[in-house]
This record gives C-alpha cells, structure tokens and sequence, in this order.
C-alpha cells in the first residue's frame, strides 16, 4: 500500500509504490544536546619486529551511557629507514568485557571537548590510551574481548621509499558515510586498534597517528 506525506513546501514523500521517487534527505549529526562531544589525537612510533597483534590504541566506555565513533581515522608514514620492507596491515576490532584498559607501556593522549560549555568535561565516560612509543609487545594488561573479526583495517607498504611518499590515510568509521550507522558501545565495551602483521627486524620507522571523535549520549537517546 502506498503511503504519501506532505511537506511544508508542499512536495511529497511516497513510498511503498513503485512509482514514487526517493527523498533526498540529509541527515544531521548527533545532537550537541547531547552529554558531550569529544576529539582526542595521539600518535605512536612503530619498533624493530613490532609484535602481531599489538595494540597501539583503545578506548573503553567506563561509564552507564553510550559512546557513540563518528570519525576514527588512521594515519601510518614511513619516516626513516624500513628494513625488509613490509605489508604494514592495522586492524580495528570491537570489544565487549571489556573490564580494565591496559596498563603496561601505555600513555594517555589529552581529549578535549568540542564545545566547552555545556558539556561534561574530557573526556566523559570514555578512557582513552595509546601505546608509548618503542615498546615491540605494544599495550598490554587489558581485560577485553575482541570481535571475531575486524571493524576495518588499513593495508600499506611500508619501505624506505615510503618516506618520500605521502602518509597513507584510512577512516574506518567516516561521518561523511550516512548509509551506515556508526559503532555504538555501551558499558564495558569500546574497541582497539592493532600492528596486525609482525614488523621487520633492522628497521621500522613507522609514525602512527590516530583521529578519534565520538559523542555520548544516554542510553535509549541514540
């Protein structure tokens, strides 16, 4: 059956006929009414045999509302000598159990909040490390449990050539994607992100940077 509605311009909406034309609707970002917004930036350096499966950053929601990605966007550049070349692979992964973040060669990048007023400060029910540079193991002595499989991953081949080369940029959650809906993590859930691939012996002078934005919002308000 279709149905048609009016708007105030006096154009129609229909669907369920196969003669309607689609709407072109633009949808807005989360609400700045919402608990707050909020954008952290950290970056890591890469070392010789950079272990599988290390994790260079995460984010755990430590609180009872939701957190909300909307731009995670990572960055890897060759700055010196890579030696052998590889295939540099980082993976973001979702997780759930996620009860402590780590502790062992960890910093804690600064959030800031989008709009200073009216908002919880930074960085909310969210905490938030990344790796401390040249540590091979990567982040360690989290409590979590990773997805089966990855969010998204960011392939590169990295080799001393690379240097001369502009950095190579993926968004693995991108705000201007409207077809899909965005992460959401509750309590006790959040993702990380890895060095995938074992990295090489003599040389890996790799620069990591990480763009985080998310939003919080109560529960049921998403």
């Amino acid at each position: 059956m279709a149905i048609q509605s009016q708007l105030a311009n006096g154009s129609l909406i229909g669907g369920g006929g196969a003669a309607f034309l689609g709407a072109n609707v633009h949808v807005k970002p989360v609400d700045y009414g919402t608990l707050g917004h909020y954008r952290v930036v950290a970056a890591t350096a890469l070392s010789p045999s950079q272990a599988a499966a290390s994790r260079l950053f995460e984010i755990r929601n430590s609180g009872s509302n939701l957190i909300i990605p909307l731009l995670v966007e990572v960055e890897a550049l060759a700055v010196g000598d890579v030696a052998p070349e590889y295939s540099l692979r980082l993976d973001m992964y979702g997780c759930t159990n996620f009860t402590a973040v780590d502790t062992t060669n960890t910093s804690t990048p600064s959030a800031m909040v989008v709009r200073p007023t009216g908002m919880s400060a930074a960085p909310g029910g969210a905490q938030v490390r990344s790796l401390a540079s040249t540590f091979t193991a990567g982040m360690t002595g989290g409590t979590l449990t990773k997805d089966a499989g990855p969010h998204s991953y960011l392939h590169a081949w990295m080799s001393a050539a690379a240097a001369e080369r502009p950095a190579r940029v993926k968004r693995f959650v991108d705000p201007a994607d409207l077809s899909m809906h965005p992460p959401v993590y509750g309590s006790n859930q959040g993702f990380v992100i890895e060095h995938a691939t074992l990295g090489p012996a003599d040389a890996n002078t790799v620069l990591v940077v990480i763009t985080v934005a998310w939003a919080e919002v109560p529960v049921g308000g998403f």
